[in-house]
């Protein structure tokens, strides 16, 4: 049966993250605030996307990376890591969101339960459970020059940005959830 508390609150850099879950009966509905408390730009990695029908990169706010991670389920926005045993031509680095000092953003998406495992890369282990406890990450970096995103195709983009530089705040969890099989 799935379950979940209220609210949940992760803090890093002067910066907070609180997220909130509603499960129903064939979904999550997870809401997330990010609070800039300091004295910098930040730019959350939170706009997801994937190869669309033309080829070219595709947003949707429900978009986000499931995986396991230590015997649990970590729903995330932020760069994934390429896993050690995959090349690839270029690093998938999600498009940004500008949070200014002392600003708020918040943002709801749902996932359709079972949470199915997605992540850019194939090759990442898939799970082999049928329900976890499950956690929430965002990452983001806190800029001292904002003008190190630039615009493509409406969207702000950091790119070439370090998986390693960025600061991922990690939530949970937010309560156990039914797992299905991988897509990709």
């Amino acid at each position: 049966m799935a379950s979940a508390p209220a609210s949940l609150i992760a803090q890093a850099q002067d910066c907070d993250l609180r997220v909130g879950v509603q499960p129903g009966p064939a979904s999550l509905l997870i809401g997330y605030e990010f609070r800039n408390r300091s004295d910098k730009t930040a730019f959350l990695f939170n706009v997801l996307h994937r190869t669309g029908p033309s080829g070219g990169p595709e947003t949707d706010p429900n978009l986000v990376y499931i995986y396991q991670s230590s015997g649990s389920i970590t729903l995330a926005k932020k760069i994934f890591p390429i896993p050690p045993d995959v090349d690839v031509e270029k690093p998938d680095v999600p498009y940004v969101t500008r949070v200014e000092p002392g600003q708020v953003f918040r943002e709801r998406f749902t996932a359709p339960l079972p949470l199915k495992p997605w992540t850019p890369y194939r090759g990442y282990p898939a799970p082999a459970l049928s329900d976890a406890a499950v956690f929430f990450e965002l990452g983001f970096f806190l800029a001292p020059d904002p003008s190190v995103a630039k615009q493509s195709g409406g969207n702000l983009i950091i790119y070439p940005f370090p998986t390693e530089k960025q600061i991922v705040l990690r939530a949970g969890p937010l309560g156990r959830f039914p797992i299905g099989k991988e897509t990709q």
